[in-house]
């Protein structure tokens, strides 16, 4: 019934329908009750109203289940025709709203790798880590201290309650996988005896060869000077970016563009409410971009129920493709 109403306004004329009204071939158009067709689909003209409705019925609907370009397309071309029909087909699905909230994006992830910079020396770069385990003789935490230069670690006991104070105090008196690994082969058998280990896993750990250094932690702390101090090749910085980089691409947003967000089932709930996370839309939004944080994130204006933070990885965001949805930023616009 739908497609009988589209198809007493495909008329259109053309230079080709008198000839083929007088009898004349034109090669593959025909004139069939007062309609022209093309082999077996139906020609329409330049009515770019009739093409969008076309493209809503056979994609948006339950014909079309929002399938790809190539199948919505191959749909279409078995009832219709019109010229340049592959880039219209194309331009209206980039542009579907329920195609880009619920569809992933099949390119290489966004945002290129923005790395730390090299310390210039030992000690004024470091990074912290505090790794809970069962009460062992009073602790009930490590922390781990490492230096981003050398690689050179502490692992320092604590026990709950702590502050901040405490922690740096503890720091000035004296993250981690391979501390973990390292306690869970030697006490396995023993679990709440961790703690007598932990002056030995620092022995082990700053003993041990690694390999972005090409030494272990105590040769680089201990032989300090400019003549044999060798942590890092010059340019192996550079290679490792440039590697990494290989299977990302660089995207921008600008501010006041819309973008939908990519959350986590905890997160999503908050930002809007819905009955099944598992057959959830895998984008939220569109949101505003408010502001560009650093090189690879964004600010976006969430609701003011949203009890996340506001500012997202360029990975996890998608630019509203189309003119902004009429209704609000949560409807669910196709």
């Amino acid at each position: 019934m739908i497609l009988q109403k589209l198809w007493k306004p495909c008329r259109t004329k053309s230079r080709v329908i008198q000839p083929l009204k007088d009898g004349n071939p034109q090669g593959k158009y025909r004139w069939v009750d007062e309609e022209l067709g093309r082999k077996e689909s139906l020609v329409v003209g330049a009515n770019d109203t009739l093409k969008r409705k076309i493209s809503v019925l056979l994609h948006d609907s339950h014909m079309g289940r929002h399938s790809g370009v190539q199948a919505t397309i191959k749909k279409i071309k078995s009832l219709f025709y019109w010229k340049h029909m592959r880039k219209d087909v194309r331009n209206y699905l980039r542009q579907c709203g329920a195609c880009q909230r619920c569809k992933p994006i099949l390119q290489h992830p966004a945002g290129l790798l923005q790395p730390l910079p090299i310390p210039e020396a030992i000690w004024v770069d470091i990074s912290m880590d505090f790794i809970g385990l069962p009460k062992s003789h009073g602790k009930d935490t490590v922390l781990v201290v490492v230096d981003r230069l050398s690689k050179y670690a502490h692992f320092l006991l604590l026990s709950h309650p702590f502050t901040a104070t405490s922690v740096a105090q503890l720091r000035i008196k004296s993250s981690n996988r391979c501390l973990e690994n390292y306690l869970r082969c030697m006490t396995s058998e023993y679990p709440k005896e961790w703690a007598t280990w932990i002056s030995l896993a620092d022995w082990w750990y700053n003993s041990s060869f690694h390999s972005v250094a090409q030494k272990t932690p105590y040769a680089i702390v201990d032989g300090q000077s400019p003549a044999i101090h060798i942590p890092y090749v010059l340019g192996d910085g550079k290679k490792k970016k440039k590697k990494a980089n290989r299977g990302r691409v660089e995207r921008e947003l600008g501010v006041g563009d819309l973008a939908y967000v990519k959350l986590q089932p905890h997160g999503q709930q908050s930002v809007v409410w819905r009955t099944c996370a598992k057959l959830s839309p895998r984008y939220y939004g569109p949101f505003p971009v408010i502001a560009k944080v650093g090189h690879v994130a964004y600010k976006l204006e969430l609701p003011t129920q949203a009890k996340i933070h506001p500012v997202f990885h360029i990975s996890l965001l998608r630019k509203r493709e189309g003119p902004a949805p009429p209704t609000s930023f949560l409807s669910e616009d196709g």
